[in-house]
């Protein structure tokens, strides 16, 4: 699936997300790694009612903020139909 999914333009996964173990971001990280994808992240907050979620966490690495900035900056823009 992800061969598939770069060849359409995804440029990375979250590997930071709250619910993710470390194990899980051990190995998100890796696949990021092997395939020259961006390791990005959030809290998936959507307002207590919703989930359990603390905003703002995890961190996410400000590295991985620039990195997923530069590889926009070098993206071809989307066609609009």
């Amino acid at each position: 699936m992800i061969p598939g999914s770069i060849a359409a333009g995804l440029m990375g996964i979250e590997c930071y997300y709250t619910e993710h173990s470390a194990a899980q971001r051990g190995a998100i990280s890796q696949i990021c790694r092997d395939h020259d994808l961006v390791a990005t992240g959030g809290s998936d907050f959507h307002g207590p009612e919703v989930r359990a979620a603390n905003l703002g966490s995890p961190a996410v690495p400000m590295s991985a903020v620039d990195a997923l900035r530069a590889r926009a900056a070098h993206r071809p823009a989307l066609r609009q139909s």
